[in-house]
């Protein structure tokens, strides 16, 4: 008899134990398919015009290249983590020359200027402009 109770007591536990982690299952499914931004977008929200940022050359040390941004979350991490967007693919190609070949000497090999978040999109870091490159995008982009 006592072991019956036993073997009752344990299969409730049990059953409470797998309701349990089926509820916080629900719960941890809710609140990574709804992360939000501010203005109330998935982060997994296609935007409605293409953007372009430029990260490091995947290919190259220390040159960078454009990069393609589609989605909500990685516009915010970009603007979060001190990146630039550009809302053309010409004017992300300027920025990307510029940054590469901005000495006045020239060269064959590009050097650029500025440097790179530790955050990254995809395999690439995010590339951070010198105050120097910033102002001089100034002059491609207008702020949308």
């Amino acid at each position: 008899m006592l072991c019956h109770k036993w073997s009752d007591q344990l299969y409730d536990k049990s059953s409470q134990q797998i309701k349990l982690y089926k509820v916080l299952d629900i719960v941890f499914r809710r609140v990574n398919m709804t992360t939000t931004t501010r203005n109330g977008a998935n982060e997994m929200t296609k935007l409605k015009k293409d953007l372009y940022t430029l990260v490091s050359h995947s290919g190259l040390d220390d040159a960078v290249e454009h990069k393609l941004i589609t989605t909500k979350g990685d516009e915010n991490k970009v603007r979060i983590n001190g990146g630039v967007l550009f809302d053309s693919f010409k004017v992300a190609d300027d920025a990307e020359f510029m940054v590469n070949y901005h000495r006045e000497e020239g060269g064959l090999y590009p050097k650029m200027s500025g440097g790179f978040s530790k955050k990254r999109l995809g395999a690439q870091q995010i590339y951070v402009p010198s105050a120097e490159i910033n102002a001089k995008f100034k002059t491609l982009t207008k702020e949308f």
